[in-house]
């Protein structure tokens, strides 16, 4: 299991125009749940993308266990990204000219977790089994927020990162969402972390 480690992180945004930026040393340990709470324009989800390796555009360093992350190839990089790392994005990222179930499926097959049984159920208790057939593009935003964060929990992985996955749902549907991610964490062990500019008591470790 990998244990992150974050040094002097600054997205470059942010150094050219002056905003403080990390001076010290985040550690993300293995198997443990964190939320980073701060508000938009802080470097959120620069650092969320920064540890998925699709954002190269910072200063400081970043550590999987005791690997510069700077020194990752397109190989190794799709290795974490099959089989150790899984990410709900802010904006989504689905192919809206696929269906639902075909958005979940393309992802879920390259490192296989849940069974198609399993993710009728999970599709069930996300309210999205009635839609499951339905392109992607004709969905409202708080079914396309489900469905991100549905396929990245459909998948192999050792840290599950979600960027800000609660703001288009309402009560009821991030109490079902949250409980789903926290039950696929505790069956593998699976560190999580989240972005959010709301505090949620659920989660132990809270970043400010």
């Amino acid at each position: 299991m990998v244990n992150i480690s974050v040094e002097s992180y600054c997205p470059r945004y942010m150094r050219d125009m002056s905003i403080d930026c990390l001076t010290g040393t985040l550690v993300f340990e293995s198997s443990k749940h964190y939320e980073i709470v701060a508000s938009s324009g802080s470097g959120k989800t620069s650092l969320l993308r920064s540890l998925y390796g699709i954002n190269e555009e910072y200063s400081g360093n970043i550590f999987f266990d005791d690997e510069n992350i700077k020194s990752y190839n397109t190989k190794a990089w799709s290795e974490i990204r099959s089989n150790k790392f899984s990410f709900a994005f802010q904006n989504h990222f689905l192919l809206e000219d696929f269906s639902l179930m075909e958005n979940i499926l393309i992802k879920s097959q390259i490192s296989p977790f849940y069974s198609i049984n399993d993710i009728h159920d999970l599709l069930n208790k996300f309210g999205l089994y009635s839609k499951k057939n339905v392109k992607v593009g004709r969905l409202s935003s708080g079914e396309r927020q489900r469905t991100s964060i549905l396929r990245a929990l459909c998948c192999q992985f050792e840290w599950l990162i979600l960027d800000e996955p609660f703001n288009n749902l309402d009560d009821k549907n991030i109490l079902v969402v949250r409980d789903a991610i926290m039950k696929r964490a505790d069956q593998t062990n699976a560190g999580v972390i989240i972005a959010d500019v709301t505090e949620y008591e659920h989660y132990n470790n809270i970043i400010n």
